[in-house]
């Protein structure tokens, strides 16, 4: 079995763990939801893919410290969310996407992260639209999981950045191409 196939097939096989309080949600809250989920573990099974254990060590690490980050923060705060319950400064949803997303980006590269940031900025708008939090809590949770993703992850060394250089001498162009680990 591929790796897409894999993915859709853990995808769809997550949307029958929901609770069945997630079927009474709306579309965006259950898909922001959904994502929150998803996006750890598809970042989690590029590491796989690519057979990086440091990678799997450094999400691993930084999803964490943001998780302890985010929900001390929410114990310690206090915030109440717009619908009133407890607990709304910031948002864990939020910062556990973004965490993911930064992982991808530093790691891999910016184009393999762009449908993970997308993902990322969606749970956010799920949570302010379905009145799980409010936008500083989002805009804060977001902001801690892309802090520890950043701090702990390094480029993947197959990911080589190259560039040409000229040199000239008398009658002489010598082109080099460098690469940048």
């Amino acid at each position: 079995m591929n790796f897409s196939k894999f993915l859709a097939i853990s995808l769809i096989f997550l949307t029958f763990l929901l609770p069945r309080k997630a079927l009474a949600k709306s579309i965006v809250e259950t898909s922001g939801d959904v994502l929150n989920i998803a996006l750890p573990l598809t970042a989690l099974g590029i590491t796989f893919k690519k057979k990086d254990t440091v990678g799997r060590y450094q999400l691993t690490k930084s999803l964490i410290a943001t998780v302890l980050t985010t929900y001390s923060l929410k114990f310690l705060v206090k915030e109440k969310r717009p619908n009133g319950k407890p607990h709304s400064f910031p948002s864990g949803h939020t910062s556990i996407s973004f965490c993911s997303a930064t992982f991808v980006h530093k790691r891999y590269s910016f184009a393999l992260a762009i449908p993970f940031y997308l993902g990322a900025t969606f749970v956010g708008y799920s949570r302010i639209v379905s009145k799980e939090h409010h936008f500083k809590d989002v805009l804060v949770g977001g902001l801690i999981g892309f802090s520890f993703s950043y701090l702990f992850t390094t480029k993947h060394l197959s990911q080589k950045t190259s560039f040409i250089s000229l040199e000239f001498s008398k009658n002489l162009i010598i082109v080099k191409e460098c690469l940048l680990f």
